[in-house]
């Protein structure tokens, strides 16, 4: 156990949150960005809770955590449309929100009734990117994955012996993250087909390939603020061709890397999932 906020037996007063099949109980607590939907509202921080958002720039919300690293966390998320101010605060304040957000979403909590009113069902918002990305990096670190994706393309030499001595980081466009629910055209590039031609085709490709991959915003040594998982939409005949030529990391000026990102507050920011946690 991390710390009392990851406590296996503790219940929240939102029912929907001790759910066995929820994916947000009160362990969890990912904090993301949203509005009602259709509204107009401005985007502001909250955190899922069973089927519900805590809305953090609730006045009753904010009246229960004034002062201190509480009410300025609180000010940093519910009152900007993007979660950076909050995220650059540092490790101190993230922990003081959990501890504080645990603390008022438990069971017998005495805030409970006023906070009702803070709470939006989940399937009444929309979300929007939890933070401004300047930049990303796709770093190539697992060796299993390295070698099953390997695999698919030289079953008899899976692994490429530069694997193990050239770190592999595939420079990707920020512009490219969306929310879930983007439209895109299919990916078009160069194609070889094998015992067909030995002059590459440009083509739309055949093979489209989603994996689930975390992403971390980093601000220095120590200063990693979220834990997100993304699907990272890769056209699989276009990079086999490119991944030849990857020595270096070549890769971000040969690719179209398209990512979409789940409903922001869904993703398991700020917290290691419930599985983790027990």
């Amino acid at each position: 156990m991390i710390n009392t906020t990851h406590d296996a037996g503790l219940r929240s007063w939102v029912g929907s949150a001790n759910r066995a099949d929820t994916d947000f109980p009160i362990q969890n607590l990912p904090l993301g960005v949203f509005r009602r939907s259709g509204s107009g509202e401005a985007f502001r921080g909250g955190v899922a809770i069973g089927d519900q958002i805590l809305d953090l720039g609730a006045e009753a919300l904010r009246a229960a955590g004034s002062g201190g690293l509480v009410g300025q966390a609180l000010a940093a998320c519910g009152g900007e449309p993007t979660l950076n101010s909050f995220m650059a605060m540092g490790r101190d304040a993230w922990s003081a929100l959990r501890v504080f957000l645990s603390g008022v979403l438990r069971s017998g909590s005495p805030h409970a009734e006023r906070l009702r009113s803070a709470l939006v069902p989940q399937k009444q918002a929309e979300y929007a990117l939890p933070a401004k990305i300047g930049d990303y990096t796709d770093f190539y670190t697992s060796i299993h994955h390295a070698t099953s994706v390997g695999r698919l393309f030289r079953p008899d030499n899976p692994l490429l012996p530069n694997y193990k001595w050239v770190p592999i980081g595939y420079h990707g466009r920020a512009s490219s993250i969306r929310v879930s629910g983007q439209k895109f055209p299919r990916p078009v590039g160069q194609i070889l087909t094998q015992g067909v031609s030995t002059v590459p085709q440009l083509a739309p490709t055949a093979a489209f390939v989603i994996p689930r991959q975390r992403f971390s915003p980093v601000d220095g040594r120590d200063r990693c603020a979220a834990r997100s998982l993304v699907g990272n939409g890769t056209h699989a005949r276009h990079w086999a061709g490119a991944a030849a030529a990857v020595t270096f990391d070549v890769s971000g000026f040969l690719l179209d890397r398209g990512t979409t990102r789940g409903p922001s507050h869904r993703q398991r920011v700020q917290s290691r999932d419930r599985r983790s946690a027990r």
